[in-house]
């Protein structure tokens, strides 16, 4: 067949060959690029909601940690402390099923529709913990574990998203703010139990035990934090970071676990939450 081509129709050939793979190229270009578009589209969205349940994560740590101080002193530390947390809780939730009701997460996967469904089913029963909690009427690990189990749902949907973004940028950025939340919440859960142990003034069963290893589990995502954060952001925590406030923390700490006792701390429990 070629050969019956004239040289013009050959030349003709040569150059609509290229031209063909250069159109392929440019339109498979604008489609990732659309792609790539619709995904930092869809993202901007959850990302937001992610921003809404870190706030939400950050409200009941402090509740649970009044609540261990409250359950821990028998009612008498953070009996007028704990409703108001309870009220900025209430706030915060509030605001995500706001957002929740016009965003649709069907689109966002089956992990974090999962996690997203249970962290909202254990917020259910939320107030069923409360009235327990004021009446005296619940044992402190349960009601610690609650609040517990609740952030680890919620931080799991977090942990999620990371998995959606098409943009390794994106995913690394994700993925260390996933550790940092994750170190605080041991952190928060740490605080929850310095506060019910020093309001009691002695070590609940295991609760030594489970104090030093919140300890090495913060250290261990922070570790994580650092290796993928960008410079900025660790530069802000280390100079954040540090301090009297930080000081004073590791002083209770080393009472707690480095002075050879179990009880007799002589800690204001309020002082150290």
């Amino acid at each position: 067949m070629l050969s019956k081509m004239s040289i013009k129709q050959k030349l003709i050939l040569i150059m609509f060959i290229p031209l063909c793979i250069v159109i392929l190229l440019a339109a498979k270009l604008c489609y990732d690029s659309y792609l790539y578009y619709n995904n930092l589209k869809s993202l901007d969205k959850v990302v937001t909601l992610s921003t809404k349940i870190g706030a939400l994560v950050h409200e009941t740590q402090k509740e649970r940690g009044m609540t261990a101080g409250f359950l821990g002193s028998k009612g008498k530390k953070f009996a007028t402390k704990l409703p108001n947390q309870r009220e900025l809780t209430n706030d915060r939730l509030k605001n995500i099923r706001e957002f929740l009701s016009t965003f649709d997460s069907k689109k966002y996967g089956k992990d974090f529709n999962f996690f997203l469904d249970k962290s909202l089913s254990n917020l259910e029963n939320l107030q069923n913990i409360r009235q327990k909690v004021t009446s005296l009427n619940i044992k402190d690990s349960k009601a610690i574990s609650y609040y517990t189990q609740t952030n680890s749902s919620l931080l799991n949907t977090i942990s999620s998203i990371s998995k959606l973004s098409s943009n390794a940028k994106v995913s690394q950025d994700l993925i260390a703010y996933m550790n940092f939340l994750l170190s605080k919440e041991r952190a928060g859960i740490e605080r929850a139990v310095g506060t019910n142990t020093f309001a009691r003034d002695n070590f609940g069963e295991g609760m030594k035990a489970k104090f030093y290893n919140l300890i090495a589990a913060q250290n261990a995502y922070m570790d994580a934090f650092i290796k993928v954060a960008n410079d900025d952001l660790i530069n802000f925590y280390e100079q954040t970071v540090k301090g009297n406030a930080i000081d004073e923390v590791n002083k209770m700490r080393k009472i707690a676990l480095y002075n050879g006792i179990d009880s007799n701390f002589d800690v204001d429990p309020s002082y150290w939450f």
